[in-house]
């Protein structure tokens, strides 16, 4: 379902895109850069999109008034009341549909398609440009690593390389132009996919235990994903209040109950956060609907681990990391998952807006999080 309030909470976030970068951009001065570029110009084509969805629920609203109006003029009781029950469930849901639901009038059938037709204009619209402007990233980027190689920055050249990897895993169809031209673009923005139907409601999360002191290899179920043994060790940062989230493979995902641990990177409220686990609703592969959330978790000692359960019943994308009401230490690498890790992408999802989904993405990054499927 499309909702007003997302929109709002999404363009929030995306205002908030190019500080965000300076908090938690590459060691890679030039990387960082070119990251920091591409941000700059996906805003504009975001807040175009959101506009866009925002404009088109207006008009559908607009639509409903109008076809209330034909039908009072006509003296028709039915066809009135049929109009002001989707008003009123517009007035309290502030969404429509994505698909046609059980018992849709055909009136209310074709109001609802004329909506679903602009937004997926307006989606279009955007999977254009971002693609656009990804292609100039990956030529960006060819570019900078020659350079690198050159200048014998082998171990920038290496994380510029990881980059372009990563962006031809997200989108396949990127492709590398034989000039690149000089890079003015660059961070990673997501590419719009087919909309799921609407999830069910998820069950309520249930809490487990807070920091208990645990080897890993003892903690949940046998089988886990995430980090693997190579634990995140000397890259700790003192991270900001937000919300921070990484997105599960496909394989990963389904109508399970989800065991997740996390470890502290420092003892009491210095190492505090809370677990916390996001689906994607309107189906853009992006993290808009907070499933659950934990309470304040917080470690007797530093390396502590803290575990809880959620779960992930009727979401196609699931994401899962953690909340930050305070400043506080964590486990923070900006090189990815290690080699032994599985079941989770490289992307960061982060917001630092109240209220606001985890949309901003940075790319590779990865903490101490393990998750394993209970039933």
């Amino acid at each position: 379902m499309i909702c007003l309030k997302h929109l709002r909470v999404g363009m929030v976030a995306l205002v908030t895109m190019c500080n965000v970068a300076a908090d938690v951009s590459a060691t890679n001065a030039k990387l960082e850069e070119y990251q920091a570029a591409y941000e700059k110009q996906l805003k504009p084509i975001c807040d175009e999109y959101l506009a866009a969805l925002m404009d088109s629920l207006v008009r559908y609203e607009k639509m409903l008034d109008e076809a209330k109006t034909k039908m009072t003029q006509a003296g028709d009781l039915d066809g009135v009341l049929l109009i002001k029950g989707e008003i009123d469930r517009l007035q309290t849901e502030r969404s429509v549909p994505k698909q046609a639901t059980p018992g849709e009038t055909p009136v209310i059938r074709d109001l609802r398609d004329q909506y679903r037709k602009q937004v997926l204009q307006a989606m279009d619209c955007r999977k254009q440009k971002t693609f656009a402007l990804k292609q100039k990233y990956v030529q960006a980027m060819e570019s900078l690593k020659v350079t690198l190689v050159k200048e014998e920055k082998l171990e920038d050249a290496i994380e510029v390389n990881e980059e372009i990897k990563r962006l031809h895993a997200e989108t396949p169809d990127l492709a590398v132009a034989s000039a690149p031209t000089a890079a003015s673009a660059p961070a990673v923005g997501p590419t719009p996919t087919a909309a799921p139907a609407p999830p069910a409601v998820p069950v309520p999360a249930r809490v487990t235990g807070i920091a208990q002191r645990a080897e890993p290899r003892v903690m949940g179920p046998a089988t886990t994903f995430g980090i693997g043994q190579a634990l995140i060790k000397e890259n700790t940062t003192q991270m900001q209040e937000g919300v921070f989230v990484w997105k599960m493979k496909a394989a990963q995902v389904g109508d399970y109950t989800y065991w997740v641990g996390m470890q502290h990177a420092a003892p009491g409220k210095e190492g505090a956060l809370r677990i916390t686990a996001w689906g994607d609703v309107d189906g853009d592969g992006l993290p808009d609907k907070e499933i659950a959330t934990s309470p304040a978790f917080q470690a007797k000692k530093a390396d502590d681990w803290s575990e809880w359960q959620f779960s992930g019943r009727g979401f196609k994308n699931l994401f899962v990391g953690y909340q930050l009401k305070k400043e506080a230490k964590v486990f923070y690498s900006k090189r990815g998952w290690p080699a032994d890790s599985s079941g989770m992408y490289p992307v960061l999802y982060l917001t630092r807006e109240p209220g606001t989904a985890p949309t901003v993405e940075i790319s590779p990054r990865a903490t101490n999080l393990r998750i394993g499927i209970i039933k």
